[in-house]
């Protein structure tokens, strides 16, 4: 029997992709030795209120143009194709069944780790799946319950503070987004003046 293959599945809105969010999947594939990143941009994400401020077919564009040539990485539609809010444990489920050669790990910021336990049927996510959770140089796993703790593995990261919530705001105020996002969305989100 062959050994699973490694696969990280990182979610989000993408709204739009930003350089941290490379930077965060390249870093999490090295660190935790992933064949693959799995990037799976949502319809609609349950926690958050209001609809994304790009449509989602071009905030799959955007990632698919953002991650294009770079090996270890697949752009998947998964999410965006149910045309539905976007549970993780209805992902996980399809994937599971569908792809049983491999084994997932989640990728999440901190704040989605410590907002787990809100998220549908966190607990069997938690049995599913083994959890990456992406900190800041110090953060500490204390405000986490012990059963969580046994399922996470911390990778550090100096991360940028650049996200998607900056590049919206600063585009609506008429400013830049070029070194922000990467090219290939910079060019999109002009071609279809986004976020203004």
């Amino acid at each position: 029997m062959s050994r699973p293959v490694p696969t990280g599945l990182f979610g989000g809105t993408f709204d739009p992709p930003t350089i941290a969010h490379l930077l965060i999947a390249e870093w999490v594939r090295d660190e935790l030795d992933l064949a693959q990143v799995w990037l799976m941009p949502a319809w609609t994400n349950p926690l958050k209120q209001g609809r994304s401020a790009a449509d989602a077919e071009i905030r799959l564009r955007m990632l698919q143009k953002s991650f294009s040539g770079h090996d270890g990485f697949v752009v998947r539609d998964d999410e965006i194709q149910r045309h539905e809010t976007s549970y993780t444990i209805d992902t996980l489920r399809a994937l599971q069944s569908q792809y049983p050669q491999r084994k997932f790990t989640l990728i999440l910021g901190s704040d989605s780790v410590l907002s787990l336990p809100q998220w549908k049927d966190y607990a069997e996510i938690l049995e599913r799946v083994e959890i990456a959770a992406v900190v800041r140089p110090g953060w500490d796993l204390k405000d986490l319950s012990p059963d969580m703790r046994e399922k996470i593995s911390v990778v550090e990261i100096p991360l940028l503070p650049i996200s998607s919530t900056l590049v919206r705001e600063r585009i609506a105020a008429g400013k830049s987004s070029r070194f922000l996002v990467p090219e290939a969305a910079h060019r999109l989100i002009e071609e279809h003046q986004l976020y203004r």
